[in-house]
C-alpha cells in the first residue's frame, strides 16, 4: 500500500512539473505551438513522420507576426528564430553569445569528428577553423583546378559508358564524383570511383552516412533531442569501422611521402607541415583530413544532385546555361580556368537559386553560451532572457521560403541572384552555407567542383527527367534534405 502511494506522488509530482514546464513560454508571453507530453513538439520528427525541417517550416509560417517562437525540444524550452535582424544578430552581430553549434560531439566517442571545426566542443573551433579555411582559398584552389577538371573527364567518361536512355540516379552520380574529386585533390591518389567494382572511398562514404542503426539513429536525432542528453549518449556518430579506416589511409600515405621524399601539391601535403609547425598529434591530422573528406563530398554532391535535377525540369534555363558556357568558352579559346569560370555568372545564379529551392541542411542550431536578452514583445512586460544552453534554431528552408523575401518562392528564378539581387539582399535572407564566423570554410571549393561539374556536363548532354522519376518527396529519416525515392535523370549526348 505504501509503495502505492509513493508510486502515485512520485507520478503526480512528476506530472505537476511537466505540465509547469510546458507552460514556460506561455508564462513569459512568448507565442509558438502547444507541446505535447513527453515529445514536447518533437513527436512527429522523432517517430520519422515528418521531417524537423518542415515542422520549422509550418511553425514560421503560423506565427508570421512574431521575431521568434518559443517550441521544446522533449522537455527543454528551444527558441525559433523569425525575425531577420534577431538572425543576423545571432549569426554575426551577437556571436560571442552564440559560438556553440547544437551539433557537438563527444570526443570520447567521435575524435576525429571532434576536431572538425562544426562539430568541436569549446574555443578549440576557432583553432580548427584557422587552421582549415587556407585550405580551401582561392589561391589553393587554382592550384588544384587541373585536378579537378581531370576528375570532371573521368565523370564525362563514364556517363558516356552507360547505355542509352539509361536511368541514372543524380545524388548517387554526384557523389561519385564529389569523393573521386575530394580525394585527389586532397590526397593525389584515385578514388576509383568510375571503374567497375567497388570503390573502397566510395562504401566508406556510404558507410558513413549511412552507418548503424543505433549511429543513424543518434545522427537523425540531432536536432530533436536536447544536446545534454545526446552529449551523454555513449555511441559514436562516426562508425568505428569508418574511423579506423580513414585513420590508416592518412598514415599510410603519411609514411609513403616521408619514406619516399615525396611532397606533392595537394591538401593532405598542407596539413603534414601544418602538422611539422604545430607538433600536433596524429588523431589531429587525421581528424583535419575527414574534415576536408566531409567539407568536399556530402554537401557538394547533394547541391550537384539538384541543380541537375532543376534544370532537367527547366529546358529553357538548360538551354540558356549551355549558351553561357559555350560563349564563355570560345572567347577563351575553349580553354576552362578558375577565373573563366567565374564569368559563367548565369550559372553561378543558378546554383544559388536551386540552393535556396534545396538548402542541404533544413535548420541551423545554435547554443547560447551567454545570457541573451530578445526583443520584448508586444504582450510582455519585460523581454525574455534566455540562459547558456538553450538552443535557438535558424530555419533555412523557412526563410528560402518566405514570400516576403523571395516572391513566387516555389519557382525556379536564377536571377534572383543575379549581381544587383545579391547586393540588396540582407545577409540573414539566404543561409545555404550560414553566415557568420561559423559558416562553411569549404564553400568556394564546394562551389568551384560543383559549378566545374556542371560546365562538363551540360556542355556535353541534354539532361531530362525520366520517365521513371517519381514526384519529389522529402525523406523524413534523412538528416539532410534528400529525396525520397532518389533523383531519376537521362543524359542524352548533344552531338547526336
Amino acid at each position: 500500500m505504501i509503495f502505492i502511494i509513493l508510486l502515485l506522488t512520485t507520478l503526480t509530482i512528476c506530472y505537476l512539473w511537466m505540465k509547469w514546464r510546458y507552460s514556460y513560454w506561455e508564462r513569459r508571453g512568448v507565442p509558438g505551438p502547444k507541446p505535447q507530453f513527453p515529445f514536447g513538439n518533437m513527436k512527429d520528427s522523432i517517430f520519422f513522420k515528418e521531417h524537423f525541417g518542415l515542422l520549422c517550416e509550418k511553425w514560421y509560417k503560423e506565427y508570421h507576426d512574431a521575431p521568434y517562437i518559443g517550441y521544446f525540444k522533449m522537455s527543454e524550452p528551444t527558441v525559433l528564430l523569425r525575425d531577420k535582424e534577431l538572425i543576423k544578430d545571432v549569426l554575426i552581430k551577437d556571436f560571442s553569445s552564440f559560438e556553440a553549434n547544437d551539433f557537438n560531439v563527444n570526443e570520447k566517442y567521435d575524435a576525429l569528428l571532434a576536431v572538425n571545426p562544426f562539430f568541436a566542443v569549446g574555443p578549440v573551433w576557432k583553432r580548427y577553423r584557422n587552421l582549415i579555411q587556407p585550405l580551401f582559398s582561392p589561391s589553393k584552389i587554382k592550384i588544384l583546378y587541373p585536378t579537378m577538371l581531370t576528375s570532371c573527364e573521368k565523370l564525362i567518361d563514364y556517363i558516356k559508358s552507360l547505355p542509352k536512355g539509361k536511368d541514372v540516379e543524380a545524388k548517387s552520380i554526384s557523389a561519385k564524383y564529389t569523393t573521386q574529386n575530394v580525394i585527389k585533390c586532397g590526397f593525389s591518389m584515385d578514388a576509383k570511383c568510375f571503374e567497375d567494382g567497388k570503390s573502397e572511398f566510395r562504401e566508406i562514404g556510404k558507410k558513413w552516412f549511412t552507418p548503424s542503426f543505433l549511429s543513424a539513429l543518434k545522427f537523425m536525432l540531432y536536432p530533436v533531442l536536447p544536446s545534454w542528453l545526446l552529449q551523454n549518449i555513449p555511441i559514436s556518430l562516426m562508425p568505428r569501422e569508418v574511423e579506423a579506416w580513414f585513420t590508416k589511409i592518412v598514415k599510410e600515405n603519411k609514411e609513403s611521402r616521408k619514406a619516399n621524399g615525396v611532397h606533392s601539391n595537394d591538401i593532405l601535403q598542407s596539413l603534414l607541415d601544418i602538422q611539422e609547425k604545430q607538433n600536433s598529434t596524429d588523431v589531429e591530422l587525421a581528424g583535419h583530413a575527414l574534415s576536408v573528406f566531409f567539407e568536399g563530398f556530402e554537401t557538394s554532391s547533394t547541391v550537384l544532385s539538384f541543380t541537375l535535377y532543376e534544370l532537367a525540369r527547366r529546358p529553357d534555363c538548360q538551354q540558356r546555361v549551355y549558351e553561357e558556357i559555350m560563349e564563355v568558352l570560345e572567347a577563351h579559346d575553349k580553354e576552362l580556368t578558375y577565373e573563366i569560370l567565374l564569368e559563367m555568372t548565369y550559372l553561378e545564379s543558378v546554383v544559388y537559386e536551386s540552393m535556396r529551392l534545396n538548402a542541404v541542411m533544413l535548420t541551423n542550431g545554435k547554443i547560447c553560451t551567454k545570457p541573451y536578452t530578445l526583443p520584448i514583445l508586444p504582450n510582455q512586460k519585460e523581454p525574455v532572457t534566455i540562459q547558456p544552453g538553450t538552443v535557438v534554431t535558424v530555419p533555412t528552408k523557412a526563410i528560402h521560403y518566405d514570400p516576403d523575401y523571395y516572391p513566387d518562392p516555389e519557382q525556379f528564378i536564377p536571377e534572383r541572384f543575379s549581381e544587383e539581387e545579391r547586393k540588396n539582399r540582407h545577409k540573414s535572407n539566404y543561409l545555404p552555407f550560414i553566415e557568420g564566423p561559423r559558416a562553411c570554410p569549404g564553400m568556394r571549393f564546394a562551389l568551384a567542383q560543383v559549378n566545374t561539374a556542371l560546365v562538363y556536363v551540360i556542355k556535353n548532354f541534354n539532361i531530362t527527367l525520366s520517365p521513371n522519376h517519381k514526384p519529389f518527396q522529402c525523406d523524413p529519416q534523412g538528416f539532410l534534405w534528400q529525396a525520397k525515392d532518389g533523383l531519376l535523370l537521362n543524359f542524352a549526348p548533344r552531338n547526336e
